[in-house]
C-alpha cells in the first residue's frame, strides 16, 4: 500500500518576532514537504473553498467562530484514489488547542478503515493538544494515530533537512518512538516563518491580542500556519 500526506496549512499574515508579517509558505506545508522528502509520500493540501483571511487577526476570529459552532468548512476537494493509500501521514497547526475545523471535514468524509494515521502538528509550544485521540475518534476503523514527535531546527534521520532554511548544523533528528509528531521552535532569524525561542516569550505576554490561547504552564495554543 501507498503512502499519502494530507497537510492543511496557510499562508499569508501571521505574527512572530515580535511583529506582523507575511509568509509565501505555512510551516506545516514546510514539514509536509521534509516527510515527503523522507518517505516518498504522495501530498495532498487540505484547502477550505471559502479560506480563511490573509489578515492575521481576521483569520483567528474566523477560526475560533468556526471551531466554537462545531463547523464543518466545504473543501475544495479530497484526495483521489484514497482506497490505495495504507499509512497515511495528517499534518495540521494548532489551532486553539484543536485541529482546524477544515481537517474534520477531511476525515469524517473518508473510509479510514485498516489504515495508519500519523499525525504530525505544528505549534508554538502546546504540541499535539490531545488531538490524536480527537483523530482516532473521527476516523473509525483507522490503526493510531501514532507518528513522530520531533524539535527543530531538525534534520530526518536520512539528513534531509526540515525546511530549505534550515543551517547544516541542526543536529536534531525525527523519530518514529513518539506517539505524534510536534514541530516546533524553528527560528524566525533563519527562516523567516517561525518564532525564535526567545520572541516566543513575547509572544505569550500578548495571548488575547494575537489570538493565543494560554495551555499549561502558559504556552500558547494557537500555531498560525
Amino acid at each position: 500500500m501507498e503512502k499519502l500526506i494530507l497537510y492543511y496549512s496557510r499562508a499569508g499574515e501571521n505574527y512572530f518576532g515580535g511583529e506582523y508579517r507575511y509568509v509565501e509558505t505555512g510551516n506545516t506545508e514546510k514539514v509536509a514537504r521534509c516527510i515527503a522528502a523522507a518517505t516518498g509520500a504522495a501530498l495532498f493540501a487540505i484547502e477550505q473553498k471559502v479560506p480563511y483571511a490573509a489578515d492575521y487577526r481576521t483569520c483567528i476570529r474566523q477560526a475560533q467562530a468556526d471551531q466554537r459552532a462545531g463547523a464543518r468548512p466545504e473543501l475544495t476537494g479530497l484526495p483521489a484514489d484514497f482506497d490505495r493509500y495504507g499509512e497515511v501521514y495528517l499534518g495540521y497547526p494548532n489551532y486553539w488547542g484543536d485541529l482546524p475545523m477544515a481537517v474534520y471535514t477531511l476525515l469524517e468524509s473518508l473510509d479510514w478503515t485498516g489504515k495508519t494515521i500519523h499525525p504530525f502538528c505544528t505549534h508554538e509550544g502546546s504540541g499535539l493538544s490531545g488531538t490524536e485521540s480527537r483523530i482516532a475518534a473521527a476516523c473509525p476503523g483507522a490503526k493510531g494515530p501514532k507518528g513522530w514527535r520531533c524539535a527543530a531546527p531538525m534534520r530526518t534521520a536520512a539528513g534531509t533537512r526540515c525546511c530549505a532554511g534550515c543551517p547544516s548544523e541542526s543536529k536534531g533528528e525525527i523519530s518514529h518512538e513518539k506517539r505524534g509528531f510536534a514541530s516546533d521552535r524553528c527560528r524566525a532569524d533563519r527562516h523567516g516563518h517561525c518564532p525564535p525561542d526567545g520572541e516566543r516569550e513575547k509572544d505569550r505576554g500578548s495571548g488575547q491580542e494575537t489570538g493565543e490561547r494560554q495551555g499549561r504552564g502558559g504556552a500558547p495554543e494557537w500555531s498560525r500556519v
